[in-house]
């Protein structure tokens, strides 16, 4: 009978070009279904990176933003580099402009964390997951494809709050 707080969340996507094709197509899937279960006094920001990273500032997900968010997903495409850093600073600093509305707040990480451009050695990006921790904001990541960095990909999930998922994406 309880009902959750709501949540001011940022989805964070690898659109690099190992993620090309099948991986990013379950990625986008999966975030599509993230909107889906979004109630209107959610807030989301949808972040995807290459070598650059783009982003949707965070809006409330009410049935009229929902085809907002749904067409933003659907307009992501692979390019570049894998700079992950970036990607997850990003939605931090997005987040933080609403963090103080929200019990909840939350990055979502789909990527097959294999960091090509920015900061790539794994102690440096788990800083930054802990940095992000820090500022009150937890990180989830799943881990897409069969050739995923899953020691990276598993410890952004234990600094950054213990959920760690993988999607294991087998050939057509």
């Amino acid at each position: 009978g309880q009902t959750r707080s709501p949540v001011n969340l940022a989805l964070v996507i690898d659109r690099s070009g190992s993620m090309s094709g099948f991986k990013l197509n379950q990625a986008k899937q999966a975030a599509r279904q993230l909107v889906g279960q979004l109630r209107s006094e959610d807030r989301l920001t949808i972040v995807h990176y290459g070598s650059d990273v783009k982003a949707m500032e965070g809006i409330s997900a009410t049935p009229e933003n929902r085809d907002r968010l749904l067409a933003y997903i659907d307009g992501i495409w692979d390019d570049g580099g894998t700079n992950i850093g970036a990607g997850l600073t990003t939605g931090r600093d997005l987040l933080l402009k609403a963090k103080h509305d929200f019990k909840v707040n939350r990055i979502v990480l789909i990527s097959d964390g294999q960091p090509t451009e920015g900061i790539t050695d794994h102690a440096s990006l788990v800083n930054i997951v802990r940095e992000v921790r820090q500022a009150g904001i937890s990180v989830s990541s799943i881990g897409v494809g069969t050739d995923f960095n899953e020691q990276l990909m598993e410890s952004f999930a234990e600094v950054g709050a213990l959920l760690y998922f993988f999607q294991k994406i087998g050939l057509r």
